[in-house]
């Protein structure tokens, strides 16, 4: 019902779940998903996939993108490290 209220479009449309179907697909390019227990506000168990690499930090879901261990996952994964 959320949905249907901020998007005006019904959840059972054709369109919406060809779209739903589309983003639930594997990434067709490596990825890596960096996740904490203690987010909050994801389960974070939805980042572990076969075709990714998962990253543990523990971080908040606000304070993230502030967390040096973060920042220091994602330079190593830019630099071609297995982090």
């Amino acid at each position: 019902r959320a949905f249907e209220l901020l998007t005006g479009e019904r959840v059972d449309a054709p369109h919406v779940r060809a779209q739903s179907a589309l983003v639930a697909e594997p990434l067709p390019v490596p990825s890596t998903a960096i996740w904490s227990r203690s987010d909050g506000l994801v389960n974070g168990m939805i980042c572990h996939d076969a075709a990714s690499r998962a990253i543990e930090v523990r971080s908040s879901h606000v304070g993230v993108q502030v967390r040096p261990a973060v920042l220091l996952a994602v330079a190593r994964v830019l630099g071609g490290d297995a982090a």
